[in-house]
């Protein structure tokens, strides 16, 4: 039985719970002595609001957006895609493939697998190369892409992994049929040639890389069972390149540096005199105590070091990305502290630059590409980036005149040729500033670039 209340002014009994309504509507009762805040009819009842209920998309669905939003009919495969295809399969379906960069290696390797319709794995250097791989698939019409590294180990039809998985699981390479080795100049390593074994057996593979040394020893054991097949150039696919210009910017060393120069260069050479062998045979001998060759390796170190942060070059950066106030600026040093020193310099005369190599936490670096065109325009890089990202907007390359080997130098090259628009419809033109020291060893690196950009190696 619920409680009843009388009411004070008509002396009806009403239930407990209504008696404050009752009291509204009561014909007796004098409006003014009812508080009606206490009436529930009168409160503004807050509202109750639907839960929401976030769906994260799967990274299929994201590519699936992605190409349906930008869906048109496959871009027919180039004439030198074509005669790479056309040399792998001539060889029995096994060999490499010299593409330099920007030219379209990934789009040759996915269509012989849209061709060959067999289990393949891509085995690539980094996770962020993953990404790529999977956006190129994409484009392809294929989203299905499994995932094969440290923390993630999904296995499909297709699927990219690293080489560091592959070499710890190794069973997983006997999962497919095709295999592709991106940047396959990594099988050289010993710890990477582990894989080579298994090439004699596969029945399908094929190597990916800008360029190797075909005459460094370290390589020969990756030729003998996977040969170069195909090779081409920058000239090759000019047509479907941006255009390039090269222009070279000579500055001078002050006294103190020329003299460091000619001092690091004389133990050089003394080192070259005592140990009898090229300096690419010098990290082996140090390794079994060879006094000569670790003076001679730290003497090109210092050295190094010292071309990279000659003090002219900062001024001549500064005047290069002036000249460019609205564009997307690449500059690549052989050295972290001196990617620092121009960030300070650049910073003290009002440009924004930000850096990218590999002390960075991998969650910083990935910001850092995030933010490179929305809010700075200047990335400075040593190594991080040569391999396996893509930013087509980039226009302006700086180079110190760094990279000493041609493979680094097509890779460097590689990041700002690829073809794409300015924001004013017109097609961008790729210029490449080279920044050296006159009578120094950076006299060859200058002219081993522009060797790369107009006849190849």
């Amino acid at each position: 039985m619920s409680l009843t209340t009388p009411c004070p002014y008509c002396g009806q009994r009403v239930p407990s719970a209504e008696y404050f309504e009752h009291l509204a509507i009561c014909p007796n009762s004098p409006k003014s002595d009812v508080d009606l805040s206490k009436l529930s009819i009168f409160k503004v009842k807050p509202k109750k609001e639907s839960p929401i209920i976030v769906e994260t998309p799967t990274e299929k669905e994201l590519l699936q957006e992605m190409f349906y939003a930008n869906k048109k009919e496959p871009t027919p495969l180039r004439p030198y895609q074509i005669a790479a295809l056309n040399a792998w399969q001539a060889h029995n379906y096994h060999g490499i493939l010299f593409m330099p960069t920007a030219t379209g290696k990934t789009r040759v390797a996915i269509e012989a697998q849209r061709t060959l319709k067999l289990p393949m794995l891509a085995i690539v250097p980094k996770i962020s190369i993953i990404k790529t791989w999977k956006e190129e698939f994409a484009k392809a019409g294929i989203f299905d892409v499994g995932s094969y590294y440290g923390r993630e180990h999904m296995i499909k039809n297709v699927t990219v992994g690293l080489y560091q998985s592959a070499i710890k699981y190794p069973d997983l390479l006997h999962r497919f049929q095709f295999i592709v080795f991106d940047e396959a100049h990594h099988l050289g390593s010993h710890r990477n040639s582990s894989l080579l074994s298994y090439v004699q057996h596969a029945p399908y593979v094929m190597g990916l890389t800008a360029h190797i040394e075909e005459r460094e020893p370290e390589f020969q054991k990756v030729f003998r069972v996977l040969p170069v097949i195909y090779k081409m150039n920058f000239q090759d696919a000019r047509d479907y390149i941006a255009p390039i210009i090269i222009k070279p910017l000579q500055v001078p060393m002050t006294d103190m540096e020329a003299t460091e120069y000619i001092t690091f260069t004389q133990k050089i050479r003394r080192a070259l005199q005592l140990t009898g062998a090229r300096p690419k045979l010098w990290p082996a001998l140090a390794a079994k105590g060879d006094i000569a060759a670790k003076m001679g390796l730290k003497a090109i170190g210092d050295r190094n070091l010292l071309l990279s942060r000659v003090s002219s070059k900062k001024e001549a950066v500064r005047q290069v990305v002036e000249q460019h106030p609205n564009e997307m600026v690449l500059l690549f040093s052989e050295s972290i502290p001196a990617l620092e020193q121009i960030k300070h310099y650049l910073a003290a005369n009002g440009l924004n630059a930000w850096t990218y190599h590999s002390q960075m936490t991998d969650s910083r670096r990935r910001q850092t590409l995030d933010y490179w065109g929305k809010y700075f325009k200047i990335l400075l890089t040593a190594r991080a980036l040569e391999e396996g990202y893509n930013v087509p907007q980039v226009s302006i390359g700086i180079f110190q005149a760094s990279g000493r080997t041609p493979r680094r130098i097509i890779q460097r090259v590689g990041r700002i040729i690829r073809k794409a628009r300015r924001p004013d419809g017109t097609e961008k033109v790729a210029q490449l500033y080279v920044i050296y020291v006159h009578g120094t060893i950076e006299d060859q690196v200058k002219q081993n670039i522009i060797t790369a950009v107009t006849t190849g190696f």
